[in-house]
Order: C-alpha cells, then sequence, then structure tokens
C-alpha cells in the first residue's frame, strides 16, 4: 500500500512523550514487522472513568426502506473524503464531496444536504469560517453540520458547537459513529443484520491462518482494501462467504473491521491467508 506523509510522525511522537515524561520504545524482527510502544507516567484517576458511549446497535447493512439521507462531506484531504464517502455509499446515502471550505459553500449554495460532514482544519478556509458564512447567507437550521476534527480538547470541542455545528465527531472515526450521528441528528432509520441486530454478539474474531482463498480472490480484496472500495470490498466478502463456515465466519469478521474504517486491518487479515 502506498503512503503519504513525511515521515516526521515518530520524531513528533517521541518529543511529545519526553515531554510528558515517558518513554517510547520499539521492538523489530527482520520479516516480522515492527512493534512501537510508550510509557507514561500518570496519575491515577480522581473520578469514574465514562467511556465514550454509542446507541448499541448491530451491524448495519444499510438505510431502512424509506430512508433518505443526502450528505456533503468536505475534507481537503482526498484519502479522508474516499473513505468516508466510501462507507456512507455503501449503506445506501447520496454523497457529495468538496475538497475545501470554499468548495462546500459553492455546493451549500447550490443544494441543501440533510447532513453535512466538515474537517475543520483546512488551508482555504477552516471549518468556523465556512459554517459563519453559511450562516450569514441562509440562517441556522438550514442543515444539519457535524464537526470532524483530530483535536479533541473538550474546550475545542465546545467552540466547535458554540460556532454553530450541531455535534462532533474525533478523528479517526468509527463508522458506527458515524451512523449513531446521523440518527440523533436526522429522522433516518437503518436495517440491521439479523444474527446481530437480535443476540447483540460482538463479531467473532478470526485467525487468518485458518482461512483459504484463491490468488484472485486474496488479490482482489487486498487491492479493494487498498484503494478503500467499500462496494468491492462488499462483494469480495459475498464470494468469500461461499467457501465455507471458517470463510463465512471470516467474511464476518472482515465486514466488521471495514464498517469501522479499518482498511490496513483488512489488508493485514488478508496477508496471513492461505492461498490454495
Amino acid at each position: 500500500m502506498k503512503k503519504g506523509g513525511t515521515g516526521l510522525g515518530l520524531a513528533i511522537t517521541r518529543r511529545q512523550v519526553e515531554l510528558m515524561g515517558g518513554k517510547i520504545g520499539v521492538e523489530s524482527k527482520l520479516g516480522r514487522g515492527s512493534r512501537f510502544f510508550f510509557e507514561l507516567p500518570l496519575a491515577p484517576a480522581r473520578a469514574e472513568v465514562v467511556a465514550r458511549e454509542l446507541t448499541p446497535t448491530g451491524e448495519i447493512l444499510g438505510l431502512a426502506e424509506g430512508s433518505h439521507v443526502k450528505v456533503l462531506v468536505v475534507d481537503d484531504v482526498r484519502q479522508n473524503r474516499d473513505v468516508i464517502s466510501q462507507l456512507l455509499t455503501s449503506i445506501g446515502c447520496e454523497v457529495s464531496l468538496a475538497d475545501g471550505g470554499v468548495a462546500a459553500l459553492e455546493q451549500l449554495r447550490a443544494s441543501i444536504p440533510d447532513i453535512v460532514f466538515m474537517d475543520i482544519r483546512m488551508p482555504d478556509m477552516e471549518g468556523q469560517e465556512v459554517v459563519a458564512r453559511y450562516f450569514e447567507e441562509f440562517g441556522r437550521g438550514r442543515t444539519k453540520l457535524v464537526a470532524l476534527s483530530a483535536s479533541v480538547l473538550a474546550h475545542e470541542q465546545q467552540s466547535y458547537l458554540a460556532a454553530g455545528f450541531d455535534a462532533f465527531i474525533g478523528k479517526p472515526f468509527r463508522f458506527e459513529e458515524i451512523c449513531d450521528c446521523m440518527k440523533r441528528l436526522l429522522p433516518v432509520e437503518f436495517r440491521y443484520a439479523e444474527d446481530k441486530s437480535e443476540g447483540g454478539k460482538a463479531v467473532e474474531v478470526i485467525d487468518p491462518v485458518a482461512v483459504t482463498m484463491s490468488q484472485g480472490l486474496r488479490l482482489q480484496l487486498k487491492e479493494a482494501a487498498d484503494r478503500y472500495s467499500v462496494t468491492k470490498l462488499e462483494k469480495g466478502f459475498e464470494e468469500l462467504a461461499r467457501l465455507g463456515e471458517i470463510e463465512k465466519r471470516a467474511a464476518a469478521y472482515l465486514r466488521s473491521l471495514t464498517q469501522q474504517g479499518n482498511f490496513d486491518g483488512v489488508a493485514e487479515f488478508l496477508e496471513k491467508v492461505k492461498v490454495g
């Protein structure tokens, strides 16, 4: 998989950990990979730790009959746009894309989406400015606005809501968070997998070495994961599920990774399966 970037992430992480009084380490084996880890001296929590909650649901298959959602995704990074777009398209949403604040305003003037998922940090115009200009032209309440940001500090989240956003989702997000947000803000319902909507059981984790597939199917799935193509992955999962019981369970597991946006996890799984 080809990745972009400057290569500064690890150096920045090391400096950040050291500033907090910790240390970072690495374990590496030739041909096996590397594991990075860090330790921080943190004081015990003074109050009960409350986990971020989501409405408990089963695996989402798509929008329920009669539900229709028009979505505008705004992000200056193409990969980020593609990931959320593919996920939302796979469940039946009508998705439009904008690569920055200026393009977002142009699209918002042309049509009214039901909901907008907007990155906060963009080079041409930050999310708060886009929202302010939008409100100047059309007022509030015309569409639902959701801020997306890797910065999850409480005071910054509050500033986004004060600027007019209806909700906030931190990056990296989980697919369930996107759907939960839509369900809270819009009159929308989803279709769920029957085998999980009733029992609410967690998806079984499958050992990839127990799974066998053809080289052609493996390459098809690997390419789809590399391209973040949910539609092509789903077709491959359907084919995989027809190969046998363990492959059917593997397809369910890989589908759950896809819905979490964990395409790297799908690719890593495929690297370890048996080809036959």
